[in-house]
């Protein structure tokens, strides 16, 4: 996951690796990236379709989780430093 955040930060994407302090029994850990609008969502997401790293970093995440992955949307509602 480190190495998605690397990547991702690469590119010039602001993005995180975050650990959830509630709501589960073991550790839980989310990559995060923020984005301007929802074009430039879908322009990672297929740019994440075509790059042999991105498909190498899913296919080890079934032996790192719990569960299936969740894809989430939100709205950041506070500004963040940068």
């Amino acid at each position: 996951m480190e190495e998605q955040v690397a990547r991702l930060t690469s590119l010039g994407r602001r993005s995180y690796l975050v650990s959830s302090l509630y709501g589960t029994e073991e550790p839980s850990y989310s990559t995060i990236s923020f984005h301007q609008n929802m074009s430039d969502l879908d322009e990672l997401r297929a740019y994440n379709q075509e790059d042999p790293e991105y498909a190498k970093a899913i296919a080890q995440l079934p032996e790192l989780i719990a569960k299936p992955p969740t894809f989430e949307l939100s709205e950041v509602l506070t500004r963040l430093r940068a």
